[in-house]
């Protein structure tokens, strides 16, 4: 008699529950615990994997919230983990790429600086067989993975609200600064390209400076303070980065011209960011939560490393939700902060 014939009959209408459960009480395990298979693959898939994290710099909160969830991540999964701090350096980070490569790491986790550097480094990777994700920053060659903002469709919804805020019908003065990070990155193309588009749809904008920062805040600082000196009527500044962009603001509340001149940044919704926001520094804010990017870049490692296919043979990507924080919203925001290290 089947086993299947066996559960039919003892299955007796007066009794359905009862004979429900002893037939999947009598199922063979690999039948009836698929759970149990599933943690095995699991486990066998990504135990003792190594992961290697090459961000832009360290001791900056957004690289710092990415670097203490992926290895808290990794941890927690009886992962190896190393990590390099290039501190900004370009150089240093194609280096250190070119020695993780050598270590023979399975996952390679980059935040890329600029469109070009590693196009030729993350090819090698994927023929060593290593699997690579760029984190925030993409590249001009396609990688395994991408965890990161949707760089375009961001800049349109802020592009939108500052020709909303600054342009025709406003009242005021149409004029926009934009603090760039570095020009190469991928970040700064995408959301410098994405920005002018959408202010080409209003003559009443004007873009009274659009110079370069290289990611430092004393630099917009220094920038800011120059421009609103020209043009104290600016309407709105623009920065890609949080922390950079409070340099500009802090150039703003200078000039005495807080409230006035609207500030408009994104980043990771780490403390700082927010912070700046209570204290009117910024005061329309996209966060795109780096707590959870690190979280999704190690789901992906981890998908990669079980579907075990060739590294380089398929691309996916996480484009990261984002949400505006503004002083009227603030302290519902979820502003993670990193436990500090003993």
């Amino acid at each position: 008699m089947t086993l299947i014939n066996h559960c039919r009959r003892l299955v007796k209408p007066i009794a359905l529950t009862l004979g429900a459960m002893l037939c999947i009480s009598t199922l063979p395990a690999s039948a009836a615990d698929g759970g149990a298979q599933l943690k095995e693959i699991y486990t066998k898939s990504i135990e003792g994997k190594t992961i290697a994290f090459l961000p832009m710099t360290l001791g900056a909160p957004l690289m710092d919230t990415w670097e203490y969830v992926i290895r808290t991540e990794a941890e927690r999964s009886n992962m190896k983990y190393s990590v390099k701090d290039p501190a900004w350096n370009s150089t240093a980070l194609a280096q250190a790429f070119e020695g993780a490569i050598a270590d023979k790491p399975d996952v390679i986790i980059v935040q890329n600086p600029n469109v070009q550097l590693l196009v030729k480094q993350i090819k090698q990777a994927q023929e060593a067989g290593i699997y690579v994700i760029q984190l925030s920053m993409m590249s001009n060659t396609l990688s395994d993975g991408y965890v990161g903002g949707d760089w375009t469709e961001q800049a349109e919804v802020t592009g939108k609200d500052i020709v909303k805020e600054c342009g025709t019908g406003s009242g005021k003065s149409g004029k926009v600064v934009i603090l760039q990070g570095e020009l190469t990155s991928a970040q700064n193309v995408y959301m410098t390209n994405a920005l002018m588009k959408e202010f080409a749809k209003d003559t009443a904008i004007q873009v009274v400076s659009s110079q370069a920062t290289n990611w430092d805040a004393t630099k917009a600082y220094d920038i800011t303070t120059a421009v609103l000196q020209q043009h104290p009527d600016v309407c709105a500044i623009f920065g890609p980065y949080d922390i950079m962009t409070i340099g500009g603001a802090q150039a703003v509340k200078k000039a005495g011209l807080t409230g006035k001149v609207l500030v408009y940044s994104n980043g990771g919704g780490y403390k700082e960011g927010c912070d700046a926001v209570r204290a009117g520094l910024i005061d329309r804010y996209m966060d795109w939560d780096a707590w959870n990017q690190g979280r999704e870049v190690m789901v992906m490692a981890k998908n990669l490393l079980m579907a075990g296919e060739k590294p380089g043979s398929h691309n996916v990507a996480s484009f990261s939700s984002f949400f505006w924080v503004t002083k009227d919203n603030v302290d519902q925001a979820r502003c993670t902060d990193i436990p500090k290290k003993s």
